[in-house]
């Protein structure tokens, strides 16, 4: 049986999916319910700033459209101390090889808190990349367990068994690692009768992972405003039409970011 348990914070959408005891909550974790309230310290430590916010200019947006968006990367990484090894019937002699960069996610399980180590690889796609990610939470026989991600460079959940393969050996070096810069992105998406909806989500290359919406209450005038980076930012209605506004920047974003869900 699968049971779903939700990690360092919801609102990162860090879910956790095991087959044994539900995980107890961390002081101040925010539960699926409340998709909306704002990350923990330990969350928001899990990514860190490297360059200037970028706006968009002033003026017309569509649907999907990035508000802002700030240059992102892991800020628990390491390498592979020793070759990793899959587990199991279905193992088919799998290894991950010393020296591979990791990535590191804050989390808590069935045995309490701990940094779930990830391992993403690339590979080329036509004129793209395509990245899978594994990740070896702890449980199983060999001590952790070997899980192949949904959302390869910043995971949004992981999902497996007690049936799920293990993994043995698996030790880290943590220094910095050589891994991709993402965006972290604010996009409008639509207006609501009482609110208008922002999708906050981490885009690598050629891999998005949606973590939030913020709904933006309107005011008086039918407008909505979004706090982020140390600026803020209102969105105007055009007409009647849902997938439109028009963006004024109140105040510009702070030239000291650091990530914000």
């Amino acid at each position: 049986m699968k049971k779903i348990v939700y990690g360092a914070a919801a609102c990162l959408a860090v879910a956790l999916a095991v087959g044994g005891p539900s995980a107890a909550a961390q002081p101040g974790e925010e539960t699926a319910s409340a998709p909306d309230a704002p990350p923990p310290f330990e969350a928001m430590a899990v990514l860190k700033a490297v360059g200037p916010v970028e706006i968009h200019a002033p003026g017309p947006i569509a649907r999907r459209d990035v508000i802002a968006s700030l240059p992102v990367a892991h800020s628990l990484t390491g390498v592979l101390g020793q070759d990793v090894r899959k587990m199991g019937l279905l193992a088919g002699g799998a290894v991950m090889p010393a020296g591979t960069p990791v990535f590191g996610v804050p989390m808590t399980d069935p045995y309490g808190s701990s940094i779930i180590w990830c391992a993403p690889k690339s590979e080329p796609r036509g004129e793209t990349v395509a990245w899978t990610t594994i990740c070896f939470p702890r449980g199983g026989m060999s001590g952790h367990q070997w899980v192949r991600t949904f959302a390869p460079l910043f995971p949004t959940s992981l999902s497996y068994t007690k049936s799920t393969s293990g993994a043995a050996g698996l030790t880290v070096d943590r220094k910095p690692a050589d891994l991709p810069v993402m965006r972290l992105t604010f996009k409008f998406t639509e207006w609501d009768k009482d609110d208008a909806d922002v999708m906050v989500s981490v885009e690598g290359p050629g891999a998005i992972a949606p973590i939030r919406n913020r709904s933006l209450p309107r005011e008086a005038d039918g407008s909505a405003r979004l706090k982020i980076f140390g600026g803020e930012f209102r969105l105007i209605p055009v007409g009647g039409d849902r997938h439109a506004a028009l963006l004024e920047v109140i105040t510009p974003p702070s030239p000291t970011l650091k990530p914000e869900f």
